[in-house]
């Protein structure tokens, strides 16, 4: 809250009170009498409209209990006038802030409109089309190369959607050409291992080998307490495990060298043997060893070429990615044409233009322009909350605003980051948070971890903490969650019998997929009723009393299948239900037949 003179990153576990922590950062900011900072010099950017109104509404809030307590102080009254231009807002509006009062440099009209998800699809669509009809037309070489690898009955759909998320991809970078022309680098005629391709296949090479030594070293384990079995199988299993331990030797050497390695590795039939004096070992040891057959096989896949094959691959494949590379510009110019001529863009063409405000390339290099460095000079701090989801382009609008970055407060947690699908990058976070040193107090960039859980009982925070240690790794989920991303149970809760946390199996039997939901509907709605009828304690903020039905949460991995068969099922069991809905107006049947007309 207090820490001054440099940029920091904190990582806001869920539950630490994060809120309340850039609330009163801002909050003694602005009531500071001898220093007071201006509303308008703090940049204060949140991820949605509704955490911009709660921040807005918290800040008021602490500002208004400063005034009870000085009555008649005109300090607070023009803090108050100040604050209705206080610059509280999503990432979006602030862009579009930027670009309509800069819009003579931006190059765009100053009441231009935002388009909806249901009109930017169609014009994408109908602009795509119309670029793939121009490169036919041209009868282009490359282009017909790059029909062939896409055509699979289904005429130029697919290379339509290859483009069209090209393109989306694309713009989360800063400079989307830029990005475009890094592309082609990868198909340069290079060692497969020196690829990003190569380096992940050797990887996942690597990783299984390593699993399938493993269950050979459990099954040696296991057979050494049966004789019989230890007299049949161990040579058996020891020559095959060899084989693997020589093929993951092997990929340390080179591409090739794996590849043959691999290749090398064969099975004989499987030793027999009648009455075996512990059938349920003989039969892990079996099923252990087919596993291993079937992933060999698995991994032969990883490995499709040689060396030779993979640099003829790359020579025949480059000057293909070219022609899908000028598709896409293509389709960015004639799309951009004809938002010019709607004036209306979606919200990643506003970043877009807000960016070109601020920074430019300038021989290789990117330089701020006077307008960021003007800017920056008003800004005393920029915040931003749910940084984990911010991405390249919107990380480098807010390193234009900073001052050097030296006044930068970004707070997130990247264990919190659902967002990738959008183009949300976590890895900024990450990178950030492995490159910062813990605070201090000195005025290099620092990171502080907020690890306390002021929100749930001690049994979830240990059951969290159980199931994260044991699943969360940097190959599933990019960070370790070791003691340092641990939740730590802080929450004032009196003492309680219930179990804080509980796991209930059910099983599936021979039930269809909607007899097995409808099952754990109706187990998860007795469930209730049995919580409900025990008087459960549930604590509110004015006091502890008995849980009412909206206390209840059922979360599902999809609700688009799942949610009406659970509502009906706990309607009938007199619980009333509410949810919502999945899918959009253009999702929906009438809509969607209407389009297909169209």
């Amino acid at each position: 809250i207090e820490a001054e003179g440099r940029s920091l990153l904190i990582s806001a576990a869920a539950g630490s009170g994060k809120t309340a922590v850039l609330t009163e950062r801002v909050a003694q900011k602005l009531l500071n009498r001898e220093n007071p900072a201006d509303p308008r010099s703090l940049l204060i950017v949140t991820f949605t409209n509704a955490a911009a109104a709660e921040m807005r509404l918290r800040i008021f809030d602490k500002i208004n209990q400063a005034a009870k307590e000085h009555p008649g102080d005109p300090f607070y009254g023009r803090l108050r006038a100040q604050m209705e231009n206080a610059q509280i807002c999503t990432i979006d509006s602030f862009c579009i802030r930027l670009v309509r009062a800069h819009f003579h440099e931006a190059g765009i009209a100053p009441d231009f409109r935002l388009t909806d998800d249901g009109e930017c699809k169609l014009l994408h669509n109908r602009v795509v089309a119309s670029v793939l009809e121009e490169m036919h037309a041209r009868n282009d070489e490359e282009f017909q190369s790059l029909c062939a690898l896409f055509e699979q009955g289904q005429g130029d759909e697919q290379l339509a959607e290859c483009i069209l998320q090209l393109y989306k991809y694309s713009a989360a970078y800063p400079f989307a050409d830029v990005w475009l022309d890094s592309v082609l680098q990868y198909y340069d005629n290079t060692e497969p291992m020196q690829t990003q391709w190569g380096e992940l296949l050797m990887s996942r090479l690597r990783e299984g080998l390593s699993y399938c030594i493993s269950l050979y070293e459990r099954s040696l384990l296991d057979i050494a307490q049966a004789d019989d079995l230890f007299e049949k199988f161990h040579d058996f299993l020891v020559s095959e495990k060899f084989m693997f331990e020589t093929a993951l030797a092997a990929t340390h050497e080179g591409w090739d060298a794996a590849l043959n390695a691999l290749n090398r590795v064969y099975f004989d039939t499987f030793p027999r043997i009648s009455k075996p004096s512990d059938p349920v070992c003989k039969n892990a040891v079996k099923a252990r060893r087919d596993y291993c057959k079937k992933e060999k096989e698995k991994l032969e896949l990883l490995l499709p070429a040689t060396v030779e094959e993979h640099k003829e691959d790359m020579s025949v494949l480059r000057p293909v990615i070219a022609s899908l590379l000028q598709c896409v510009r293509l389709f960015s110019a004639a799309l951009e044409s004809e938002k010019n001529e709607r004036n209306a863009y979606d919200f990643s063409d506003i970043t877009a233009k807000a960016l070109q405000l601020l920074v430019r390339m300038e021989n290789g290099q990117v330089v701020r322009t006077p307008l960021a460095a003007e800017l920056a000079e008003g800004f005393t701090e920029i915040l931003v909350d749910e940084y984990q989801d911010t991405n390249e382009a919107q990380d480098m609008l807010f390193r234009a605003l900073s001052k050097e970055e030296s006044n930068l407060f970004t707070v997130g947690d990247v264990k919190q980051s659902i967002y990738k699908f959008r183009l949300a990058m976590p890895e900024l976070f990450l990178r950030k948070s492995e490159s910062f040193a813990d605070y201090d107090g000195g005025a290099h960039p620092s990171k502080i971890v907020l690890g306390n859980n002021f929100r749930s009982r001690k049994g979830v925070v240990d059951l969290v903490n159980f199931v994260f240690s044991r699943i969360m790794t940097k190959q599933a989920g990019e960070m370790e969650y070791t003691k340092s991303e641990e939740l730590v149970f802080s929450a004032d809760y009196p003492p309680c019998d219930i179990a804080q946390g509980e796991w209930h199996l059910l099983e599936k039997g021979g039930r269809t997929r909607e007899e097995a939901l409808r099952a754990e509907a109706r187990y998860a709605g007795k469930r209730i009723l049995e919580l409900m009828r025990a008087n459960t304690p549930v604590r509110t903020k004015s006091g502890v009393r008995n849980a009412q039905f909206g206390d209840f949460c059922i979360l599902l991995r999809t609700v688009k299948t799942a949610a009406d068969i659970y509502a009906q099922e706990l309607k009938n069991l007199g619980i009333p239900v509410s949810y919502e809905k999945s899918g959009g107006f253009f999702e929906t049947a009438e809509i969607r037949t209407a389009l297909s007309l169209l």
